[in-house]
């Protein structure tokens, strides 16, 4: 839902009586299937002769208390969102940074043919020049979704 909805539906439900309201349904010969609110306001949601009860009514009461919350809920999500949205921004520029400074380095200062170095022992230096390239798959197939 857009926010321009979500405010639509604010307005509507600031606009209503406060809830929580219930809903009953009378049976005999006729059946009345009403909403009523806490300052005893009824409105009938169906009058018919053998109706079955659909329970729109039920719906009816229940979206009284609902809807606010969903709203509110909804509103929430989308904070979160937002934020762990900015979280993985963050993330990517310093993986992306991490993924530079190994480039640099495996480029600049070890020889891919190198089979030993003073600090660093042979599988660490096939992991400096394979590390860039598995980083930037990952980024690559991270930004498909």
């Amino acid at each position: 839902m857009t926010e321009e909805e979500l405010n639509e539906l604010q307005k509507l439900a600031d606009a209503a009586t406060p809830g929580p309201w219930k809903a009953f349904g009378q049976y005999g010969k006729s059946q009345n299937y009403t909403v009523e609110t806490p300052d005893k306001k009824v409105w009938v949601i169906g009058d018919a002769i053998y109706h079955e009860d659909n329970g729109d009514h039920k719906f009816i009461a229940a979206s009284r208390t609902a809807v606010p919350e969903l709203i509110s809920a909804l509103r929430e999500k989308d904070e979160e969102i937002i934020k762990l949205q900015k979280n993985c921004l963050a993330i990517i520029e310093r993986l992306q940074s991490a993924e530079d400074a190994l480039r640099f380095y495996a480029n600049d200062f070890i020889n891919p043919e190198m089979t030993s170095h003073p600090l660093f022992p042979k599988d660490v230096i096939q992991e400096l020049h394979v590390a860039p390239n598995i980083a930037r798959a990952h980024f690559e197939k991270w930004g498909e979704k």
